[in-house]
């Protein structure tokens, strides 16, 4: 690992539910270092397109998904999403960076300070976002029945949070995935009219992705589909 390390954060930290398992994390100028037991990554700030950071329904956490141009690869699993858990107790970091080199470049300056407290989950999305260059996007057009920017669904087997955003709508975080509202074909609301006769306190929803978008995450011209289920009826009029 070369480069001069500007922020590094413990194990105990670094607790990521996508690829799961504990990462040590060592920011530099240019990369992050992802340091596991098992496995470890070095991540080029220009391979990270976009930022999120949501909240978790149990309002304790947050997490932070960072989507890569190119995947990171685990065995045969490759990753193009990272799903960063983050609590949101108070924490400071001192970076190894003086006021004077600070103020002498443009994109730290103003942004960071040699030393910073902010709660954990804004302060690593805050160092992520001026390290990267790259805008942080957080949930604010959207509330759920519960008061939550999500919605529990389940996709295929596995149960997750849905978030619609300003301009996309994102599942965490078994597989993440990231649709893009220009990129969807049509919206099909499911078992709807069973949900309002009371047979079912359940409804789903289907994304078709139009062929050959960013969001079909495929080359071909097959209509790509995403089915999210088992969300509570009472969030209909919320979601429609």
């Amino acid at each position: 690992i070369k480069g001069d390390v500007i922020a590094e954060f413990p194990k105990e930290i670094g607790k990521f539910a996508s690829p799961r398992g504990n990462y040590a994390i060592q920011m530099t100028s240019t990369f992050v270092h992802l340091q596991g037991a098992q496995y470890s990554y070095k991540i080029k700030y220009t391979d990270i397109t976009s930022l999120f950071l949501l909240d978790r329904p149990d309002t304790m956490r947050m997490a932070l998904v960072m989507c890569l141009s190119l995947p990171i690869r685990q065995g045969n699993q490759k990753y193009q999403y990272l799903v960063l858990d983050l609590h949101k107790m108070e924490h400071t970091v001192r970076l190894n960076l003086t006021q004077e080199e600070i103020d002498e470049n443009e994109s730290y300056k103003g942004a960071i300070a040699p030393e910073m407290t902010l709660s954990l989950s804004s302060l690593v999305a805050k160092l992520f976002k001026v390290l990267s260059e790259t805008p942080v996007y957080v949930p604010k057009a959207f509330k759920s029945y519960r008061d939550t920017f999500c919605i529990n669904c389940n996709h295929k087997n596995s149960d997750g949070h849905l978030y619609p955003l300003q301009k996309n709508i994102i599942f965490i975080n078994k597989p993440t995935i990231l649709i893009q509202y220009t990129d969807i074909e049509y919206v099909e609301f499911q078992r709807i009219d069973i949900a309002a006769n009371s047979a079912s306190k359940s409804f789903d929803i289907l994304f078709s992705v139009k062929a050959g978008s960013s969001s079909a995450a495929s080359t071909g011209k097959q209509e790509i589909s995403y089915l999210f289920q088992s969300i509570d009826r009472a969030e209909y009029n919320f979601i429609f």
